[in-house]
Formats: C-alpha cells, structure tokens, sequence
C-alpha cells in the first residue's frame, strides 16, 4: 500500500531555520530583500535574493554599502529602475550584465507553459524568478522561488504549490516563504489561467504567470 504524504522540497541552497537563509562559511545569511511601499523595483529586489541563493550576492543587506562586485553593479542597475520597474528581458539582461557567467534562460507567453518551464528548472536546481498579473491587470509583480509543495505518493511527486519570497512582503520568521502560489486548487478556478497567490499577511490574489527566468549553472559547469 502506497501512502500519500505532503512534501515541501526546497532550493539545495537554502539553509532551514528562523528565517530564509544561505551558509557563507560557517555564518548564515538571510537572503530576503524586501522593496519599499514607493518603489517599482520589485523585480531587482527578487534578482538580488536569487543571486544570494546562488552565491553571488554574500549580504543582501548591505548591497547600497557595496562599491565594487556583483553587489555594487546590481544596486546601481536597479536604482536605474527603481521607479518604472523592469520587463523580464531587460532583469535578465541586468542579470547577466553582472559578469557571473551562469546560464539565464527566459520563459514568456500563457500560464501553463510558464509553470512547465518553472518546475523543471527548479528541478534542475536553479534560481527561479517568476513574474505575474492580478487578474484584472492592477498589479504586475516579480517573486523568487524557493521551493515546491506537492503530494509524495511512492517515489511519485505531484507539485501543486510554488513557495515564493516576495519582495513586497516582510521577511517570514520561522519560515522559509512568506507567499504561495497554489496552481492546483480544490475546487478548481473558473478560469484555469488564474491561480490562487496566498500571502503571509492573509491576502489572496487570483493571478496568472506571465514569465520566469532561471539563473542556472555556470559555463564551467553546464
């Protein structure tokens, strides 16, 4: 007899504890970074937890301190943006503009084909940044993903949450996400486009993805 568990699995990075976390050394470092009420750069800000998940960014924190590294040449990207926000070509061009050498790969266009793209980059143990509408178009919004949720059922895993860092949202504690975007949902959406975001501060939006971007590996190790 097969039981059915569910199962969160989260970035291989990522450090479990009081807050989202990455070991530098012998030192954790919270990765969250979190945008102002005024500012459009929600989408930098989730570029920066990202890089930190990868390793790239070491103290998010501090990253308006940093004069030189990737630090440095993302704060000055995204001041650049910091009122009109960012397409998901141009945060990947920002992106690779840092000189990391890791792989970026785009995905844009339906649902579906978005959430396709986001799960098996997750899997593949990359950095994934996704972008998405309310549905009546109000809010455009940029969050990393830190892990999935599912059914575990044998050696078979049914994903059916995405665990996301919102920028816009203060950092959880105790907690390694503070939204979710739960694309399958009992009973279904009437509009199986749009999914249910759950945030942490208990407010719900009926979105749609409408793009991601993957931060992989580096030329070296492709």
């Amino acid at each position: 007899m097969k039981h059915d568990y569910l199962v969160q699995r989260f970035h291989p990075n990522l450090s479990i504890g009081f807050e989202p976390s990455v070991l530098r050394g012998k030192q954790l470092m919270p990765i969250h970074c979190q945008q102002g009420g005024w500012d459009s750069a929600c989408g930098a800000h989730a570029a920066a937890t990202a890089m930190a998940l990868t390793g790239e960014i070491h103290d998010v924190a501090v990253l308006s301190e940093r004069r030189n590294g990737v630090a440095a040449r993302l704060w000055k990207a995204a001041r650049a943006k910091y009122f009109d926000g960012v397409t998901v070509d141009e945060l990947a061009a920002m992106i690779e503009d840092m000189g990391t050498e890791r792989k970026i790969t785009v995905c844009a266009g339906r649902h579906a084909k978005c959430l396709d793209f986001v799960l098996a980059q997750f899997n593949r143990g990359s950095a994934v940044i996704i972008s998405w509408h309310s549905r009546r178009g109000q809010q455009h919004h940029f969050c990393t993903i830190i892990g999935t949720e599912g059914r575990q059922r044998g050696s078979d895993f049914t994903p059916t949450t995405l665990l996301c860092l919102d920028p816009s949202l203060e950092a959880p504690w105790m907690s390694c996400y503070n939204s979710r975007l739960e694309f399958t949902a009992h009973p279904p959406p009437r509009n199986a486009s749009y999914v249910r975001y759950r945030c942490a501060d208990g407010t719900k939006l009926a979105v749609t993805l409408t793009s991601a971007l993957a931060i992989g590996s580096t030329a070296g190790n492709a």
